[in-house]
């Protein structure tokens, strides 16, 4: 099976192809953040309120916390 890998500039349309490929990687990228950000709550919200603490984190800024690592931000 052959696939492109590269259109050249040339390429009727390939502004747009461009923009398109652009859009989905971009697409990809939020969709990846966001997944992260679900597993750090997840996992951040297993732990105990001793462990947390470990950490410096409070319970109450979890979903911060794992935003700022997913999206860092």
């Amino acid at each position: 099976m052959a696939y492109v890998n590269h259109v050249p500039a040339s390429f009727p349309g390939a502004a747009l192809f461009e923009r398109t490929v652009a859009f989905f990687r971009a697409q990809a990228l939020v969709i990846a953040q966001y997944r992260a950000y679900l597993i750090a709550v997840e996992e951040l919200e297993g732990l105990s309120d001793r462990e947390l603490a470990d950490i410096g984190v409070y319970r109450g800024s979890i979903k911060e916390v794992a935003a700022r690592s997913a999206f860092c931000v």
